[in-house]
């Protein structure tokens, strides 16, 4: 509680992602890990921020205000989390939330990631992604 309070807390200006903002925000003091086990779980309700199908790709946007190192760290993660938002979208039919997301890329302060580059870094993200998953589930 008190690292919580010392980090100020849950950052009002975002919209949308404060749980990660917090997260980050906390992982600068006491570091961050992949585990097995479930320490954080999200609660889904029908008037939920997150359910929105636009404006996660903004949001990743205002985000990355507060922590501009982290495009420069980790852009190939950021660049596959972008393009797994579009191709979600795609596979949804919501062919205009997946270009409006598209554009927010585009137009955002910190993204500009080309057609290419989403597409190389979802493929690599993709793969990492379920390397990942196996080991956290025992299975690599």
């Amino acid at each position: 509680r008190d690292l919580l309070e010392h980090r100020g807390g849950f950052a009002p200006e975002l919209k949308r992602l404060q749980d990660r903002q917090l997260l980050l925000a906390l992982s600068q003091f006491s570091g961050a890990a992949i585990s097995s086990e479930i320490d954080w779980v999200k609660h889904y309700s029908h008037d939920s921020i997150s359910e929105k199908c636009t404006g996660y790709v903004n949001a990743i946007d205002r985000l990355l205000d507060l922590h501009p190192d982290l495009i420069v760290r980790y852009r190939k993660i950021i660049a596959y989390d972008i393009a797994r938002t579009i191709v979600n979208r795609v596979l949804r039919s919501q062919f205009l939330t997946a270009f409006s997301e598209w554009q927010a890329n585009l137009q955002g302060e910190h993204l500009h990631f080309g057609f290419l580059e989403l597409f190389r870094d979802y493929v690599e993200g993709r793969s990492v992604r379920k390397e990942v998953l196996l080991k956290i589930n025992g299975k690599a």
